[in-house]
């Protein structure tokens, strides 16, 4: 079911908060301590300052869409090829087509199907989950895999959703992230998480956030370089502001003056791991 779910048409034009310049520059300042407006750009800078002008040789991403994401690692001379798996054979053959109009067709490999079943272990100097970590049904699996799949003093990088499961968030969580956009001047509300809501997601999406809330606890997770950002309440708020599609600016300055960034002094530092003790170095 999840992956007709991720063959549907509508998933590849939904809005979000990446939808919009503005909610992106504002989290990847949160993530990195920069004012950068690219997708996962943050991510990206952190990963740069930690391979301090290295190039990784094999990277690989589970759940990776079309791979814009991991492209843009790859243009950024950060690693020199990617394999990227999906689910969705539609969102695949896109990327291909993404990669090939970029020059990159030769430095990626798309795959569909089961990467924990297919994928060779103890290969990579880069395991990335940029927002798909949070569709696996098994977290504590998945990290764990994530380990096992790395070279010694490889990486693993995790940007993800980390609140409330199936995206029900909890009533004071709806109701702060109303009152924010009322303060901004924007005129759309969040309706609240009910068993109808939370019915209507899982048929939408049986992938979408089964065990979120166990991403930070992970088992095998090293502990160094993680960095919370409001939990669910963060990307709920820049998620509505995308949405409205108007006060974008005016809400992000409201955001700045109760939640500024530069309250970031000490953004996440990646380490590398070594996956026989799966710890820290």
């Amino acid at each position: 079911m999840a992956s007709r779910a991720w063959e549907r048409e509508e998933n590849s034009h939904r809005v979000n908060w990446w939808s919009s310049a503005i909610c992106r520059a504002y989290y990847n300042a949160a993530v990195c301590g920069e004012l950068v407006s690219g997708t996962s750009e943050g991510c990206r800078v952190v990963l740069r300052r930690a391979l301090n002008g290295r190039e990784l040789d094999r990277a690989i991403s589970v759940g990776c869409g079309t791979g814009i994401k991991e492209l843009a690692i790859l243009e950024d001379g950060l690693v020199r090829s990617f394999d990227l798996w999906e689910i969705a054979n539609t969102v695949a053959d896109e990327g291909r087509r993404n990669a090939a109009a970029s020059g990159l067709q030769d430095r990626v490999a798309y795959h569909v199907g089961d990467a924990f079943a297919e994928a060779q272990e103890g290969v990579y100097d880069l395991v990335n989950w940029d927002h798909s970590l949070h569709h696996m049904s098994d977290v504590d699996a998945a990290v764990a895999w994530s380990v096992k799949a790395l070279r010694p003093g490889g990486f693993v990088m995790i940007n993800d959703y980390i609140g409330p499961n199936r995206l029900q968030f909890l009533r004071t969580e709806t109701d702060r992230a109303n009152a924010f956009l009322a303060r901004a001047g924007v005129p759309q509300r969040i309706p609240r998480s009910t068993v109808v809501s939370k019915l209507r997601q899982w048929w939408r999406d049986p992938s979408e956030a089964p065990q979120s809330e166990s991403i930070a606890a992970a088992e095998g997770f090293p502990g160094r370089g993680r960095q919370v950002q409001g939990r669910g309440l963060f990307a709920f708020r820049l998620r509505a502001v995308a949405e409205a599609r108007t006060g974008l600016g005016a809400a992000l300055k409201s955001a700045a003056r109760r939640q500024p960034c530069s309250h970031v002094s000490q953004p996440p530092q990646l380490r590398a791991w070594r996956p026989a003790a799966a710890h820290a170095t």
